[in-house]
């Protein structure tokens, strides 16, 4: 067993259990949102079958996408599926969603209770973090419904941190993609002076 004295966010039990982000198929029914159809898998018929039932599919790493060669690292970002039949999934679980048009993408910071909604707005339709994209952030505002249900998912996941992803479709309603409760929050601060790490001390 591990053991750590000091106070942190989360207990190691529950930061391990969350290097995989948290897809809306794992989610109990009392938290659930607007969510994209979504499968998990490392079984290429699984896969196959997933993708044949819509022309319009992603793909995303199931955990940290990294790929090391010898001019360096690249990280492996979610891509449209353009190929009618994939492979080779056995070596490793993908993660496939449907694709959902989106107005912008929101990313929701919480901690302790206290949530920090940042809109991105970003000219590549498939994924913000891609390369040499051109990205806007600005603080948002997030309905009272949307809180209560993310509250309530972190109170049933025994989380006081985690940055939730959503995009907001075209005809404004939130689709939720996933949560980590290991997510990145640091550069959203710097962009906006919001106060992350103020809270995250307290």
């Amino acid at each position: 067993p591990l053991y750590f004295s000091k106070r942190c966010v989360h207990a190691l039990s529950v930061s391990f259990d969350f290097l995989v982000d948290k897809s809306p198929s794992y989610l109990t029914p009392s938290s659930v949102i607007v969510t994209p159809k979504s499968l998990i898998t490392n079984d290429d018929m699984q896969a196959n079958g997933f993708i044949e039932e819509s022309n319009f599919k992603i793909v995303k790493p199931s955990s940290c996408g990294k790929i090391l060669h010898s001019g360096g690292m690249e990280i492996i970002q979610t891509n449209m599926i353009e190929e009618k039949k994939v492979e080779g999934l056995e070596k490793s679980p993908a993660y496939f969603q449907d694709y959902i048009g989106k107005k912008y993408e929101l990313r929701v910071t919480v901690i302790n209770q206290v949530i920090f909604p940042v809109k991105i707005i970003s000219n590549d339709p498939i994924d913000w973090r891609s390369f040499n994209n051109e990205i806007s952030y600005s603080i948002d505002v997030v309905s009272k419904d949307i809180q209560e249900k993310i509250l309530l998912m972190m109170d049933e996941l025994n989380i006081k941190f985690a940055a939730f992803d959503f995009i907001i479709d075209c005809n404004d309603n939130y689709v939720f993609l996933e949560l980590n409760a290991n997510g990145q929050w640091q550069w959203l601060e710097q962009e906006l002076g919001i106060p992350i790490s103020e809270e995250m001390i307290n």
